[in-house]
């Protein structure tokens, strides 16, 4: 790969894009932003910002500068510990799928491998946590934490006058984007296990499509919340109430219910199920107004994004926040 590929270090990855593309190199994209018509788009340059992942060379100590590569993060933990298993996982999964449904077998009797779980759980996590706004909702909590303890710690020093919370006095780099995302939420693989774990005990289903297809965008898990107890019906991960969505092809749809909320739903735990035209043109509604700025479609029929526009009257967007 080329330095000016490496320039482009995508949040969202190619691996999974390439699953909503006819020939695994372009898909059609609706930019909300401008409302202009649908463009089609190499996978290679949507979803990636200018070195996104760059560790800056001037916060390693001088003895590790000489061997260190500020793209490990893009290189090494993201491309080739997760993305290579990843994309295997996304063609056997697609695999899998295309195999029961090319058979004529009846979908609706097979249970995907429980181990699938685990693994749909683990990807998730990951990427909901990849994101910029996950990336801002890290930099606004490291603030929300500084301004709380800042006043606290000015009486509080010890006798030599040194700081009770060592984090404050490195705010280079706690406040540094890259540091700071990475750190928080990558650093311990057990934050992202531990999460997986709660969320793969929940019951998972996958919708499939065969003559329809199933949107994605910038912001390709979707949140909802159902309980009546919850003020916010945009909720975040594994709330009580919740139903995640994560489109994983233009063909398949993994749902995430909260098993406490949706304990009608055991017994279709790791199920397939035939997603009629109403599930995949609400699917496609949601995925439009869940989406910040990008739409993302394997065709160029984007006539369910232009119908919500004529019946709200103007572009709209769900407000959602990241928790973690």
């Amino acid at each position: 790969m080329s330095k000016e590929e490496y320039k482009r270090q995508h949040y969202i990855p190619v691996c999974y894009l390439k699953n909503f593309s006819e020939n695994g190199k372009f898909v059609y994209v609706y930019n909300k932003n401008t409302s202009a018509k649908p463009y089609p788009c190499s996978v290679e340059n949507i979803f990636n910002k200018e070195y996104f992942y760059k560790i800056p060379i001037e916060l390693i100590p001088d003895d590790f500068r000489k061997d260190f590569d500020p793209l490990w993060i893009e290189r090494t933990f993201f491309r080739d510990n997760i993305e290579s298993q990843y994309a295997d996982f996304l063609k056997e999964l697609v695999f899998l799928v295309d195999d029961i449904i090319n058979s004529g077998e009846d979908i609706n009797q097979y249970k995907i491998p429980i181990d699938y779980k685990i693994k749909l759980a683990t990807y998730t996590i990951i990427q909901y946590f990849r994101t910029p706004e996950a990336r801002n909702a890290v930099l606004d909590f490291i603030n929300r934490i500084e301004t709380t303890l800042r006043p606290i710690d000015r009486f509080l020093k010890d006798e030599n006058g040194e700081s009770m919370f060592q984090f404050l006095s490195e705010s280079k780099k706690n406040h540094h984007p890259v540091m700071a995302h990475f750190a928080v939420l990558f650093l311990n693989p057990k934050l992202i296990g531990d999460i997986a774990e709660a969320m793969s005990k929940n019951i998972w289903q996958l919708y499939v499509t065969k003559d329809n297809f199933y949107y994605t965008s910038d912001q390709p898990i979707m949140i909802e919340n159902f309980s009546e107890t919850s003020d916010n019906k945009f909720s975040n991960l594994n709330l009580y109430g919740n139903v995640l969505t994560f489109p994983l092809s233009r063909k398949i749809v993994a749902k995430m219910y909260d098993r406490e909320f949706f304990s009608k739903y055991e017994q279709s735990d790791r199920g397939c199920i035939y997603a009629n035209n109403d599930f995949v043109t609400a699917h496609n509604v949601k995925m439009y107004l869940w989406a910040k700025e990008y739409v993302v479609s394997y065709s160029d029929d984007f006539s369910i994004v232009k119908h919500c526009i004529e019946t709200l009257g103007k572009e709209y967007s769900v407000k959602h926040e990241i928790f973690f």
